[in-house]
């Protein structure tokens, strides 16, 4: 088997799951010690961005190459911002096609917005709660992260809040929380920026 880390070679004598197993936890932990993340695990130029740890179990037998990419705090913190504004400046284009219907009678494809929008939400509340750690790893200013903590929270009490109005068919209460709470809050993160070592707004 070939493994490889940021495309150089790791000298390796592994014939059994075990002797990875080892080696894995090796590896993982000399990248957690540097500061680094894996972004990404290609098992046989395959990517795997999660879920690679059961993969090269399954495929031990089969795995020819191995190759582990990964990516510092900052760049992580950058990605991973990026990532957060992409996609509230999608869900805001699209937010008013989701929460009008809510006041009328809703069509099968409504129901499926709104709970792709619970997921994504659910998505952001994690992403932002990682940006923040990744802030404190590479000691980015403390009004950027206050400023993401009151999002967060704001997110995931929203998020509760939503849920729970659905259980309860209060779809006019669901179109409110959606028009007057959500979409301020996906306004401020599309502001969020990372320039050079700081993030602002």
């Amino acid at each position: 088997m070939d493994i490889y880390k940021d495309g150089k070679v790791l000298p390796n004598t592994i014939q059994t799951v075990q002797e990875l197993d080892k080696f894995w936890l090796k590896m993982t932990k000399e990248i957690l010690g540097s500061s680094m993340y894996i972004k990404v695990v290609e098992i046989n130029e395959i990517p795997f961005y999660d879920g690679y740890e059961i993969q090269l179990v399954q495929q031990f037998d089969e795995i020819r190459s191995l190759h582990v990419y990964t990516i510092s705090a900052q760049e992580s913190l950058e990605e991973t911002l990026n990532s957060i504004v992409n996609y509230s400046s999608k869900v805001l284009e699209n937010l008013p096609d989701i929460y009008r219907p809510l006041y009328a009678e809703l069509e099968q494809e409504h129901w499926e917005q709104l709970f792709s929008l619970l997921e994504g939400m659910e998505w952001m509340v994690q992403a932002v709660e990682f940006s923040m750690i990744l802030m404190d790893q590479t000691q980015q200013n403390e009004a950027a992260n206050t400023t993401l903590q009151t999002i967060q929270q704001g997110l995931q009490d929203h998020f509760v809040a939503m849920d729970q109005l659905l259980k309860e068919e209060d779809l006019i209460g669901f179109g409110d929380m959606l028009q007057y709470e959500i979409e301020p809050l996906l306004t401020e993160l599309t502001r969020i920026d990372v320039v050079g070592e700081d993030v602002v707004q």
